[in-house]
């Protein structure tokens, strides 16, 4: 079973996002600074959130995450990193264009996005 993307998660949610081996946080001292969580879907990475505490932002913390998650992937024999996100807000598609995320236009070629 999935996590609808748009209903507020659980703590059991999250627990077993962690228990799946996908999960990362960053962390500055003692603070945790972010966190990103992915799920596995067959040969695909998901990523489900990203988070990064506003007092952490613009700090290339969130970049990490997604850099290392796609360490994660690669490594370990994920075809693809995917994600979906909300397109009025303005900083999404360039932030993710510039880590090198394409749009996937073509829904009915990937139903799952």
């Amino acid at each position: 079973a999935s996590i609808d993307p748009i209903a507020v998660r659980a703590e059991a949610d999250y627990a077993r996002l962690i228990r799946r081996g996908h999960c990362l946080v960053a962390h500055v001292g003692e603070t945790m600074a972010g966190f990103l969580a992915a799920e596995p879907f067959s040969r695909e990475l998901h990523i489900w959130e990203m988070d990064v505490d506003p007092r952490f932002q613009r700090r290339g913390i969130g970049a990490g995450l997604v850099r290392a998650a796609m360490i994660d992937a690669r490594n370990s024999g994920f075809r693809a990193l995917t994600l979906t996100t909300f397109r009025d807000l303005a900083w999404n598609g360039p932030f993710y264009a510039r880590l090198g995320f394409e749009e996937v236009t073509a829904l009915d070629a990937h139903p799952r996005l």
